[in-house]
Protein backbone atom coordinates (compact mmCIF):
# COMPACT_ATOMS: atom_id res chain seq x y z
CA UNK A 1 0.00 0.00 0.00
CA UNK A 2 2.82 2.37 0.43
CA UNK A 3 3.45 5.59 1.71
CA UNK A 4 -0.23 7.16 0.96
CA UNK A 5 -1.90 4.20 2.44
CA UNK A 6 -0.92 4.80 5.29
CA UNK A 7 -1.22 8.56 5.44
CA UNK A 8 -4.59 7.85 4.17
CA UNK A 9 -5.73 5.79 6.71
CA UNK A 10 -4.46 8.15 9.19
CA UNK A 11 -5.41 11.33 7.53
CA UNK A 12 -8.37 11.27 5.35
CA UNK A 13 -11.80 10.00 5.10
CA UNK A 14 -12.63 10.13 1.36
CA UNK A 15 -16.25 11.41 1.32
CA UNK A 16 -16.15 11.59 -2.67
CA UNK A 17 -14.14 10.57 -5.82
CA UNK A 18 -13.47 12.21 -9.05
CA UNK A 19 -15.03 11.23 -12.04
CA UNK A 20 -11.90 9.71 -14.62
CA UNK A 21 -13.29 11.85 -17.04
CA UNK A 22 -13.24 15.52 -14.95
CA UNK A 23 -10.85 17.32 -16.25
CA UNK A 24 -7.59 17.91 -13.78
CA UNK A 25 -8.62 21.34 -13.37
CA UNK A 26 -12.01 20.28 -12.68
CA UNK A 27 -10.59 18.07 -9.67
CA UNK A 28 -8.89 21.07 -8.37
CA UNK A 29 -11.54 23.11 -8.25
CA UNK A 30 -13.49 20.12 -6.74
CA UNK A 31 -11.03 20.01 -4.08
CA UNK A 32 -10.33 23.54 -3.10
CA UNK A 33 -14.23 23.43 -2.79
CA UNK A 34 -13.70 20.80 -0.45
CA UNK A 35 -16.41 18.35 -2.98
CA UNK A 36 -13.49 16.04 -2.67
CA UNK A 37 -10.81 15.19 -0.12
CA UNK A 38 -7.73 14.11 -2.14
CA UNK A 39 -6.94 14.14 -5.91
CA UNK A 40 -4.61 11.73 -7.65
CA UNK A 41 -2.29 13.12 -10.25
CA UNK A 42 1.29 13.05 -11.94
CA UNK A 43 3.27 14.97 -9.97
CA UNK A 44 4.64 17.12 -12.95
CA UNK A 45 1.37 17.71 -14.62
CA UNK A 46 -0.85 18.58 -11.23
CA UNK A 47 1.87 20.72 -9.85
CA UNK A 48 2.09 23.03 -13.16
CA UNK A 49 -1.62 23.18 -13.25
CA UNK A 50 -1.91 24.15 -9.67
CA UNK A 51 0.67 26.87 -10.45
CA UNK A 52 -1.17 27.93 -13.41
CA UNK A 53 -4.79 27.79 -11.71
CA UNK A 54 -3.13 29.84 -8.67
CA UNK A 55 -4.55 27.44 -6.15
CA UNK A 56 -2.57 27.87 -2.78
CA UNK A 57 -2.96 25.67 0.37
CA UNK A 58 -2.99 22.40 -1.52
CA UNK A 59 -0.54 20.21 -0.10
CA UNK A 60 1.57 17.86 -2.30
CA UNK A 61 2.37 14.72 -0.26
CA UNK A 62 6.17 14.30 -0.18
CA UNK A 63 6.46 11.26 -1.24
CA UNK A 64 5.11 9.37 -4.75
CA UNK A 65 2.21 6.49 -4.94
CA UNK A 66 3.91 5.31 -7.54
CA UNK A 67 7.20 6.34 -9.21
CA UNK A 68 7.92 5.51 -13.05
CA UNK A 69 10.97 6.51 -14.75
CA UNK A 70 10.62 8.56 -18.26
CA UNK A 71 12.46 8.26 -20.98
CA UNK A 72 13.69 9.94 -24.12
CA UNK A 73 14.43 7.81 -27.15
CA UNK A 74 16.25 8.67 -30.91
CA UNK A 75 16.59 7.52 -34.03
CA UNK A 76 18.86 4.56 -34.29
CA UNK A 77 19.81 6.37 -38.29
CA UNK A 78 23.41 6.41 -38.51
CA UNK A 79 22.85 10.03 -39.40
CA UNK A 80 21.53 10.71 -36.15
CA UNK A 81 24.68 9.24 -33.93
CA UNK A 82 25.52 12.85 -32.45
CA UNK A 83 21.54 13.50 -31.13
CA UNK A 84 22.38 11.75 -28.04
CA UNK A 85 25.65 12.58 -27.03
CA UNK A 86 25.10 16.09 -27.82
CA UNK A 87 21.67 15.91 -26.01
CA UNK A 88 23.35 14.63 -23.06
CA UNK A 89 26.17 17.55 -23.23
CA UNK A 90 23.78 20.25 -23.22
CA UNK A 91 21.69 18.73 -20.30
CA UNK A 92 24.55 18.01 -18.51
CA UNK A 93 25.32 21.30 -18.80
CA UNK A 94 22.27 23.00 -17.87
CA UNK A 95 22.24 20.67 -14.82
CA UNK A 96 25.93 21.61 -14.29
CA UNK A 97 24.81 25.46 -14.11
CA UNK A 98 22.01 25.93 -12.82
CA UNK A 99 19.39 26.32 -15.77
CA UNK A 100 17.95 22.94 -15.58
CA UNK A 101 16.21 23.44 -11.85
CA UNK A 102 15.25 27.06 -12.73
CA UNK A 103 13.37 25.69 -15.55
CA UNK A 104 11.77 22.99 -13.39
CA UNK A 105 11.04 25.22 -11.08
CA UNK A 106 9.03 27.76 -12.73
CA UNK A 107 7.07 25.06 -14.12
CA UNK A 108 6.39 22.91 -11.17
CA UNK A 109 7.32 24.87 -7.96
CA UNK A 110 4.55 26.20 -5.55
CA UNK A 111 5.20 28.80 -3.22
Amino acid sequence: MGDFGLWSRIKLTLRNIAQQDDTIEKCFENLSEKIVDAVLANYHLGSYKLKMMGKKGIVILPKPIKSTNAYITFSKKKKFDFLALQFNKVLSGMKADGTYKKIYDRYTKIE
